[in-house]
């Protein structure tokens, strides 16, 4: 734990702490040290490449970045929280034809994803 700890990150950029940076904090009393930013969550696999920085990202994202970047998965030595997705819209656009599809076609990927996963 302390090895990880240690270790620099690469973590997707935030102006608010993060759910995993806040989580480890309660758990441990610190969080990871950041070491480099990625301008978003599925970027970070890329921002691995050519570094020796470590990145936390669910399994199935860490699976297919490793079929195509030449990076590496490893367990992490203790239990993470199940992260949740979630969707936002506005109220006013709840009757939208296109939106509704486009949000079932969402629910319908994540739970395919979380079957798999199970």
């Amino acid at each position: 734990m302390e090895e990880f700890l240690e270790a620099r990150h690469a973590q997707a950029f935030s102006e608010r702490t993060t759910f995993i940076e806040s989580w480890f904090l309660k758990q441990f009393g610190r969080a990871p040290r950041a070491g480099i930013t990625a301008p978003s969550f599925t970027l970070l696999p890329d921002a691995l490449v050519g570094t020796e920085f470590l990145a936390l990202v669910p399994k199935d994202l860490a699976n297919r970045a490793t079929s195509y970047l030449p990076i590496r998965t490893v367990s992490v030595p203790f239990e993470l929280p199940i992260m949740t997705d979630v969707l936002q819209w506005r109220r006013s656009h709840d009757r939208d034809p296109g939106l509704h599809w486009l949000r079932e076609q969402v629910v319908a990927v994540a739970n395919q994803r979380y079957t798999a996963a199970s």
